[in-house]
């Protein structure tokens, strides 16, 4: 059981680097000067952690899915709130990885 802790929790420090990666973001882009350093390699960073972070997510979600699946047919069943949050963190890794690219692409077209 100690395995499929650390993929239900590992999903979430990917998600505090993200955020910590967007809040960079917005420091670079608050400067009044958009050609600034700041702002480019912020951003750049950004994007980047959004997007490794929510592949590497998606992979740890499935590979948790998978974990669990196969304890179940060991017939060592998990609670049925791991299955729900594990779904729920795989939904929301896809989303944050449509919204990486989205405003990766919108920067690009600035």
């Amino acid at each position: 059981m100690k395995k499929s802790i650390f993929y239900l929790l590992f999903p979430f420090f990917l998600i505090g680097i993200q955020l910590i990666s967007l809040l960079c973001a917005f420091i670079g882009y608050g400067i009044q000067n958009v050609d600034s350093s700041l702002y480019f390699f912020g951003f750049l960073i950004a994007i980047f952690i959004f997007m490794l972070g929510g592949i590497i997510s998606l992979t740890v979600n499935l590979c948790g899915l998978v974990h669990l699946h196969k304890q179940s047919s060991q017939n060592i069943f998990a609670p049925k709130k791991f299955y729900v949050f594990q779904i729920i963190e795989l939904i929301f890794s896809i989303l944050w990885i449509i919204f990486s690219f989205a405003a990766f692409s919108n920067s690009m077209s600035v």
